[in-house]
C-alpha cells in the first residue's frame, strides 16, 4: 500500500495512471472581464485563503513537493455569478465549485496530475482553468499527453478533460492567480 504523505512524487503519479491518449482541449477568449479577474484576484488576497491539498481517495493530503497553493472558496452569490457567465459562454453546468487559487514565487507549483482519479473526483468530466492576472512568470499549464504548453491570456478558459495528465509548472516571479472548476 503507498502512503501518499511520504511516498516518492514518481511513485504517486504512477499511481495515479499511466499515460493515455490526449482529449479535447480548448481556449476560449474573454470569458471573464479584466475587471472580474481583478476582483477575483483582489477577493482571494481579502480573504481566508488555506493551504491547497490533492485528493487520494477520500482524504486530502497537503504535500509542497505536490502542490504548493493557497486556495479561496467563492461564496454562494459570487459562485452564482460566475457560473452565469460560464453557462453564457457555453459552458454546461453544474459546477463542483469556484475556487481562486493562488501560486507563489519562487515554486508555487501542481506536479502532474489527472483530476478523475479516484471515486469521489470520478464524476468530473472536464477542467477550467482561467488566468486572473498576467504579471507572473512561468506558471504555465502542461499537458504532455497532448504536447501543449498553455499560458493563456488573462480571462481566457483553458477547458479539458478531467482525464488529462496536467500540472502547472512553478511560478518563478510574481504570484499567478487563477479560477478553477469543474464540469
Amino acid at each position: 500500500m503507498i502512503d501518499p504523505r511520504t511516498a516518492p512524487l514518481e511513485v504517486l503519479q504512477q499511481a495515479l495512471g499511466g499515460p493515455q491518449p490526449c482529449v479535447d482541449v480548448r481556449i476560449i477568449p474573454g470569458v471573464f472581464s479584466p475587471n472580474l479577474c481583478r476582483a477575483l484576484a483582489r477577493e482571494h488576497e481579502a480573504a481566508e485563503t488555506r493551504k491547497s491539498g490533492f485528493m487520494w481517495g477520500p482524504d486530502e493530503i497537503v504535500r509542497p513537493d505536490v502542490k504548493s497553493r493557497n486556495d479561496h472558496y467563492l461564496d454562494a452569490d459570487q459562485s452564482e455569478y460566475v457560473a452565469d457567465i460560464l453557462r453564457g459562454n457555453g459552458l454546461p453546468a453544474p459546477f463542483e465549485r469556484h475556487l481562486v487559487a493562488r501560486y507563489d514565487a519562487p515554486a508555487g507549483h501542481f506536479a502532474a496530475h489527472r483530476d478523475d482519479v479516484f471515486p469521489g473526483t470520478q464524476h468530473r468530466k472536464w477542467a477550467v482553468s482561467i488566468n486572473l492576472n498576467d504579471d507572473f512568470e512561468g506558471g504555465h499549464l502542461d499537458l504532455p499527453e497532448c504536447g501543449a504548453t498553455i499560458r493563456a491570456p488573462m480571462g481566457a478558459a483553458v477547458v479539458f478533460a478531467a482525464s488529462t495528465l496536467h500540472s502547472v509548472a512553478p511560478v518563478t516571479a510574481g504570484r499567478r492567480y487563477a479560477y478553477l472548476t469543474f464540469f
